[in-house]
């Protein structure tokens, strides 16, 4: 169920919990909010927003919408797109374990120093 807040500055928070999730979003006005609301709500009913999506889905969503609006965006970019190339990015998000990415890590250690495997 949504909270729909009024703030003292005229405008309106939502904000969603559901199975452990939380979202919250501020608006111009209660219409906004609750629509948002309501589209959170059906999102995380159906299994949350990375259910059936790859790492590289993900990636590529973050790459686009942060990562693009950073200082070291040229940076990040690269490691993204190196990181794309991986098997690793081909997985499920929902079923990668940590042994996964101990995986990735003994297949960087001979192309990169300890510090490069750990910023990427």
């Amino acid at each position: 169920m949504a909270t729909i807040k009024k703030r003292s500055n005229k405008r309106f928070t939502a904000e969603v919990r559901i199975n452990g999730h939380y979202q919250s979003k501020t608006f111009d006005n209660k219409v906004q909010a609750l629509a948002w609301a309501s589209e959170i709500e059906e999102a995380l009913a159906d299994g949350g927003f990375v259910s059936g999506k790859t790492l590289a889905d993900l990636l590529t969503r973050y790459r686009e919408k942060i990562t693009s609006g950073k200082k070291s965006s040229y940076n990040e970019t690269n490691r993204i797109n190196r990181l794309l190339g991986d098997p690793i990015s081909l997985l499920l998000f929902e079923d990668l374990l940590d042994r996964h990415f101990y995986e990735w890590i003994e297949r960087m250690q001979p192309l990169k120093k300890a510090s490069s495997i750990n910023r990427d």
